[in-house]
């Protein structure tokens, strides 16, 4: 049963890179007098990695080289590479690290979209396309829903319901840097902790 709701949520969260790049192909949102300028990387402060919650005590301090990030999980997480393809531009592969923690699963997860993309999309609609696409895929509905700002960075955070788990909640939180776009998305059998979701929220650093 557990794997059954599981599956369902990282099928839906992998489809986000689709939804969030929308459904027109690249060449239906330029006109010919546009020119597709590459993303040009900005470079990012470090900022220093946020205290530990007293709940996240005996977790996993786990980092990412090809991912560049750092995260706080229940466990060693386990990577999957799913290819989700876009209208137009063939497909973006999504990386996802899931770790378990009884029924709750803890995913951090991240997705390269193409630079002509990014050079024609504002931020702000990749990231409402991400937390929507998040919402479609796994049909729930929206009890919660936030723009705000993580590590001088524009986010998205949103909780949704889960119909494939009666009294489940999902919490997904997005970001981009560069034309990277991160995820962190917590699936909950019930209502979580808001010190746990806030402390391993909080632990997911990308210098």
């Amino acid at each position: 049963m557990r794997k059954g709701w599981l599956s369902l949520a990282v099928i839906g969260v992998c489809g986000v890179a689709a939804l969030a790049c929308g459904g027109d192909s690249t060449a239906d949102l330029l006109t010919p007098d546009q020119a597709v300028q590459e993303v040009v990387p900005t470079p990012v402060v470090p900022e220093p990695p946020p205290a530990a919650s007293a709940t996240l005590v005996g977790w996993t301090d786990f980092t990412s080289d090809s991912g560049r990030f750092s995260v706080k999980m229940p466990s060693t997480p386990q990577e999957t590479v799913q290819p989700t393809p876009v209208p137009g531009m063939g497909s973006i592969d999504t990386h996802m690290f899931m770790s378990l923690s009884g029924n709750d699963a803890y995913m951090i997860g991240y997705a390269d979209y193409p630079n002509e993309m990014m050079g024609i999309v504002p931020a702000a609609e990749v990231l409402k396309g991400a937390q929507d696409g998040a919402v479609a895929n796994t049909g729930g509905s929206i009890l919660d829903q936030q723009a705000l700002t993580v590590g001088g960075r524009e986010a998205r955070q949103v909780k949704t319901t889960v119909p494939a788990m009666p009294g489940g909640v999902m919490v997904s939180r997005f970001f981009l840097v560069n034309n990277r776009m991160y995820m962190a998305v917590g699936v909950f059998s019930s209502e979580p902790s808001q010190e746990t979701v806030n402390g391993w929220l909080d632990s997911f650093v990308v210098p």
